[in-house]
């Protein structure tokens, strides 16, 4: 137990909620202000989004639930409600039950550092590949004449 936890906590001594939990808060909190910007802005958050659900889908499936889309719903929906009451609950999904609790309660966790380092590299990977196509979008708009077709 002392390993698990000093490999969870690192050197930054920081947990965040696990078994997803996490995911769906910050999905949650992403669609609010989605609902107030229009445009690319929109698209590029909307594919952050589904994105971040890639890990309770993946819970899901390895506990041996096929239907992950009504899973992640019902687990936005617990969130939203313990928001609205004011409470500080993380659902997740117990492997074990196959049922929506609270990851604190469970003492689910995962490590600060690993999500903040997740978030930062996928942002990086989506800048880039926006990037690339913007840099293939004028080499097509320039007739697809580059250097290597030459």
């Amino acid at each position: 137990k002392r390993q698990y936890q000093r490999r969870v906590h690192g050197d930054d001594k920081c947990v965040v909620p696990g078994g997803g939990s996490f995911e769906v808060a910050a999905m949650v909190h992403l669609q609010q202000y989605l609902e107030s910007v229009h445009g690319p802005v929109k698209i590029g958050g909307r594919a952050f989004g589904e994105a971040l659900t890639i890990i309770p889908r993946t819970l899901c499936a390895s506990a041996g639930r096929d239907d992950s889309a009504y899973m992640l719903i019902e687990l936005q929906d617990a969130y939203k409600t313990s928001q609205k009451k004011g409470l500080t609950e993380y659902h997740c999904l117990d492997v074990e039950t196959g049922e929506i609790a609270d990851a604190g309660v469970l003492q689910i966790y995962d490590s600060y550092r690993s999500k903040r380092h997740m978030i930062n590299t996928a942002a990086e990977i989506a800048c880039n590949l926006m990037l690339c196509d913007e840099i293939m979008k004028a080499g097509s708009s320039k007739g697809g004449k580059g250097r290597m077709q030459e």
